[in-house]
């Protein structure tokens, strides 16, 4: 494997991550739409898992751990 295949595979790797966000983020705004939330929630990563655990009857700040490192 040469560097024009590791920057080839890379580029796939990426343009694959975005178009996975992209269509994750378009069916949470419409769930979100649904449940009388603002849209531009869903393309926020942290806001979007505080409104999905709020919209569960969850705390949103159970997001925080999240943030701790097992």
């Amino acid at each position: 494997m040469n560097d024009s295949t590791g920057v080839i595979l890379g580029a796939l790797t990426l343009l694959l991550f975005v178009i996975v966000y992209v269509w994750y983020a378009l069916a949470l705004a419409a769930v979100f739409a649904k449940a009388g939330e603002a849209t531009w929630k869903a393309w926020v990563p942290v806001v979007n898992l505080a409104t999905i655990l709020s919209l569960g009857g969850f705390s949103p700040w159970l997001v925080l751990l999240n943030l701790i490192p097992l």
